[in-house]
């Protein structure tokens, strides 16, 4: 049911079932049976999975190191090649705590979850007034929004929609799942 009159709600189309896409239900899969694992024993083995990636994925690395180079010309390039290398090390840590939380439910996620500054919310929250989060894009935006959702705290974003149309709509889903408003970027 839609809180606002642009809100966006994914919905499954009988297509996402066709051979085109059982790669892609089949990547799912493989995510969700991950993020059953320990986080102690799948996040060492993701992080070296994703390190590796980020080796592979040269346009990606590039537009990262541009990015680096703009924001901290102060840094090195070695330097900024470890925060690349440590980025790509998270990537998949992100997308799996994303499915973890989204199976588990939050009750089990949130003991690993350290809140720096969750005070100033509450204050805020106590006083009537309205936040907004001004965060960068990376693949562990949506936790935070999702486990403040799952408090019932209100809580309304925008995001860019995912080329492929499974993708898409499972990570719309799950964002969901636990309340909270979702617009697509173009939409303003």
């Amino acid at each position: 049911m839609k809180k606002y009159k642009s809100e966006f709600i994914p919905e499954f189309k009988k297509n996402y079932l066709s051979p085109v896409y059982w790669s892609t239900w089949f990547l799912l899969g493989m995510i969700a049976g991950i993020s059953m694992f320990p986080p102690s024993f799948r996040d060492p083995v993701l992080a070296k999975i994703g390190r590796w990636a980020g080796r592979l994925s040269k346009k990606a690395r590039r537009r990262a190191t541009i990015n680096l180079s703009l924001c901290f010309p102060e840094k090195s390039d070695t330097e900024r090649e470890i925060i690349v290398d440590k980025m790509f090390a998270t990537a998949l840590q992100s997308i799996v705590m994303m499915a973890e939380l989204a199976i588990r439910g939050p009750e089990k996620f949130q003991k690993r979850v350290f809140w720096k500054g969750l005070e100033i919310l509450e204050e805020i929250r106590h006083n009537n007034r309205n936040v907004i989060f001004l965060v960068p894009h990376g693949w562990s935006v949506d936790i935070p929004a999702m486990l403040l959702a799952a408090q019932g705290k209100k809580m309304a974003a925008m995001f860019h929609q995912q080329r492929n149309s499974v993708i898409d709509y499972v990570w719309n889903s799950v964002r969901r799942k636990f309340g909270g408003a979702y617009m697509p970027g173009r939409m303003g």
